[in-house]
């Protein structure tokens, strides 16, 4: 079938356009959003080991296509910080969170994860790290630096990384999850005052729908007396609005 596309851009204030769910512990640090939901603040702690996310609600849309994040980043975690980063096409099943993560190191790579029941909810533990290997797979790396723009494009089989207009990795997605997203920060055990920050800045989002011409075609009430027409612009010759087809009848 013919893909009709449209695009959902949800930039403007990203704390609101979401339901948000939570696994924050203030003995590991925080993680809010500011600037009107186009920033995510990080801090970390004085002593313990542990991750901190945040979460949508799931999203297993037949009709998204892709979703592409961006955001740009100065990279300066100070003590306490592993790294942090985003959580991308996920789901949560039974309190255990599925799905993918990039994970940006406090020596500046990028790493990306498979992610196969990480506990959140009544099950999350504030003291156990988002990288153990019980439920985070490593399937790739990218160098990211220190600072730059980024935009990563998800879709149910890959992932794009591109910095500042570039493409620098493509990730095969072993298997889709679903269309959540999030934010997260890991933290190892040190003994000094300095808590350490990191911080996403100028964040957007855009998801991009798809459905097939002849639902496209299905949705508009006509008048009884009204004359449809549907102009193909494309190069590509569409099976649907050959007169043999049975999806004819729509037009």
């Amino acid at each position: 079938d013919a893909r009709i596309e449209t695009i959902s851009t949800s930039g403007q204030n990203l704390s609101s356009a979401f339901t948000w769910k939570q696994d924050v512990s203030s003995s590991i640090g925080s993680i809010t959003f500011q600037n009107n939901g186009s920033k995510i603040q990080m801090y970390g702690n004085t002593r313990n080991s542990g991750h901190n996310k945040i979460y949508t609600d799931n999203n297993t849309s037949d009709e998204i296509s892709n979703q592409e994040m961006g955001f740009s980043y100065n990279l300066n975690f100070g003590d306490s910080f592993n790294g942090a980063g985003v959580l991308l096409n996920t789901n949560v099943e039974n309190n255990k969170l599925y799905g993918y993560m990039l994970f940006i190191s406090n020596n500046s790579v990028g790493y990306i994860y498979e992610l196969k029941g990480v506990p959140t909810g009544p099950d999350y533990s504030y003291s156990s790290q988002i990288t153990d290997s019980y439920y985070a797979t490593l399937l790739d790396s990218a160098s990211m630096g220190n600072t730059g723009q980024f935009k990563l494009q998800t879709t149910k089989s890959s992932l794009n990384i591109i910095k500042d207009g570039v493409n620098i990795k493509t990730v095969a997605l072993p298997r889709h999850y679903g269309w959540g997203f999030g934010f997260f920060s890991d933290h190892y055990s040190h003994n000094c005052s300095r808590i350490g920050e990191f911080a996403l800045e100028n964040i957007t989002m855009e998801t991009t729908m798809g459905k097939s011409l002849d639902e496209v075609l299905k949705q508009p009430t006509w008048r009884e007396d009204a004359t449809r027409f549907v102009v193909n612009i494309s190069d590509i010759k569409l099976p649907e609005l050959e007169p043999t087809s049975e999806k004819y009848s729509v037009v």
